[in-house]
């Protein structure tokens, strides 16, 4: 409703002119005509192209048709339409593929080479990649080069590439084996990239490629765009649960994975009087008013795609579940949740990594459901530097361990890692601690040349039951550093000297070697119900060693916090089977 006319403004930028001459418009132009009644006009559509992120403006200039006039009216209403994206069944990408990089100073030609073992490829004749040059080899070349097109892509394929791990080998025309990898999907290896939306990708082309540590999953997030849902519903009474016991929003991840989330909401009956029961849903004042519990991590942050703007950084370690593992915020005013009574929930949400299913609830299991969130079309980097390169890396680590596995009261142990990088590894230092104490450290010392070469250096023996942290760090020749466990001090590569409780009838034995920190922190009431693994040494049959074992609790609330009916759910990762 104008009288006369006006200018309207989005963000500063003009967007529609109603009775208004054309050209540049200041505050001394009039209207081009008077009107008599002002009327209801017909809607403006602002082009999505004009919206940003966060808070936009809308702004009005009202202009009179004469310098005298005096009848002046202005009124709007902006409404918003959600499209809906028609629902369909999750299912895996079928996209597949492996891209070969000349990392040397000349041409390689191809000619007979091949592709063996987890897949089946042979190259053309006159098949050659440049100096620095890339080379994908896809399972379907033409559908890869829809999606990227200008890069230089073969195939098809035979055969597929395993989520669980696969033995890749790229063989010469004298079918010699110019290079092999035998990649994972967890442990030391990158689990996002585990057909979750990112591809693996190959961190620095110089180091060996043949460790985990060497590899990332390709980062997504420029691409990944931020999204809002919203639904609408009747809460009814769920079919099983408590629903008065708790007033809370609830939501989690179905598996791990990583979101941003901003501009969270509950309203209770949406087409009347509205009320909203969320408190700091933009998270301005930071976690206040919500709970990470669990399997789940949340903290805020800066907004990447808008500095100043706080958002939820929501990190799953695990799926979400009916008791822990998610997040959750009591309703302003504890206000009930009223069945019979309509609710629409939203949000904002930027996937990150991994799983892209995230559920909302009202507690106990009212108006429950999974979005599936968006994600980017187009997936790594074929034919391009990879997203997670590094020029160096530092020095990379294999057949890592300590001996004897169990060791004697007072008797020393001894620690040996084999490391290798293309500038030299110029020196490698053993780090330990007795749990709870200050780290100490010794120079570790060239045993073997025979391989990759071999270090190691002692610890000295310590007391009967005493728990032992360790670690290696390493620097290369231009002093590119890095650690083995490649979490260094936050790892959990661990022994505790003989405690004469092993299993001496012939059974077996095995033994969780966790710190005293993170038992005391997994048997915490807060805690007792999560299923976020702590880091523990698994050693069995005092002989085999198992570092970085996932370790949790098992079982319903009335057995984990009794000690006759407690247990242990172990989680070995792929790369240690």
């Amino acid at each position: 409703v104008v009288d006369d006319g006006a200018m309207f403004y989005w963000n500063g930028n003009l967007i529609h002119r109603y009775n208004m001459p054309s050209g540049t418009i200041t505050a001394t132009n009039n209207a081009s005509a008077a009107i008599g009644n002002a009327a209801l006009r017909s809607p403006v559509t602002i082009p999505l192209t004009n919206l940003v992120v966060g808070i936009n403006v809308l702004a009005v200039e009202v202009h009179q048709a004469r310098i005298s006039g005096d009848d002046i009216a202005f009124g709007a209403e902006l409404s918003a339409t959600v499209e809906a994206i028609p629902a369909v069944p999750f299912s895996e990408s079928p996209e597949q593929w492996i891209e070969l990089f000349n990392r040397s100073s000349n041409r390689v030609d191809l000619t007979g080479w091949r592709l063996d073992e987890g897949v089946d490829f042979r190259f053309a004749a006159g098949t050659k990649i440049e100096p620095g040059g890339y080379l994908v080899v896809a399972k379907d070349p033409a559908a890869l080069l829809a999606r990227f097109p200008g890069i230089a892509a073969v195939g098809p394929f035979t055969n597929g590439l395993s989520h669980r791990g696969e033995r890749l080998a790229l063989k010469d025309a004298a079918d010699n084996p110019a290079d092999v990898v035998r990649y994972f999907d967890g442990g030391r290896w990158p689990g996002a990239a585990d057909g979750d939306g990112s591809s693996l990708e190959l961190r620095d082309p110089r180091a060996d490629n043949s460790v985990g540590e060497a590899w990332a999953a390709s980062d997504e997030r420029p691409r990944s765009p931020w999204r809002s849902y919203s639904y609408r519903g009747i809460a009814a009474a769920s079919p099983v649960g408590p629903d008065g016991q708790w007033k809370e929003f609830v939501m989690g991840m179905l598996a791990s994975g990583e979101v941003l989330l901003d501009d969270i909401s509950v309203i209770e009956t949406p087409g009347g009087t509205p009320v909203q029961l969320i408190q700091n849903g933009t998270f301005e004042t930071g976690t206040n008013k919500w709970r990470i519990i669990g399997n789940h991590y949340g903290e805020v942050i800066n907004d990447p795609d808008q500095p100043g703007n706080k958002v939820l950084r929501l990190v799953a370690y695990g799926g979400t579940d009916h008791m822990s593992n998610h997040g959750e915020t009591t309703f302003a005013n504890s206000r009930d949740v009223v069945n019979g009574r309509e609710y629409e929930i939203s949000f904002r949400a930027k996937w990150i990594s991994g799983s892209r299913q995230f559920h909302t609830r009202l507690y106990f299991n009212r108006l429950a459901r999974t979005t599936l969130l968006e994600a980017p079309a187009l997936h790594g980097t074929p034919g391009a530097r990879n997203s997670a390169f590094a020029a160096n890396l530092g020095p990379t680590y294999t057949e890592f361990r300590h001996a004897p596995a169990v060791p004697a009261p007072l008797a020393p142990v001894t620690v040996s890692v084999r490391a290798t990088d293309p500038d030299g590894v110029a020196a490698l230092t053993l780090w330990w601690a007795v749990d709870g104490g200050a780290w100490s450290s010794a120079p570790m010392a060239l045993a073997s040349v025979e391989g990759a070469p071999e270090y190691s250096a002692s610890i000295p023996g310590k007391a009967a039951g005493t728990i032992v942290h360790f670690y290696v760090q390493g620097a290369d020749a231009l002093g590119a550093a890095s650690t083995f466990p490649a979490a260094g001090p936050n790892a959990r590569a661990l022994y505790k000297v003989d405690d004469g409780l092993a299993a001496t009838n012939g059974l077996h034995n095995i033994r969780l070697i966790v710190k005293k920190s993170d038992a005391d922190w997994m048997h915490n009431n807060l805690n007792v119900m999560s299923n976020k693994r702590i880091g523990c040494t698994m050693i069995y049959d005092e002989r085999e060693i198992f570092y970085g074992v996932g370790l949790r609790l098992k079982g319903s609330e009335h057995s984990r916090t009794v000690n006759e009916r407690m247990g242990f759910n172990v989680n070995l990762h792929s790369d240690q089977l």
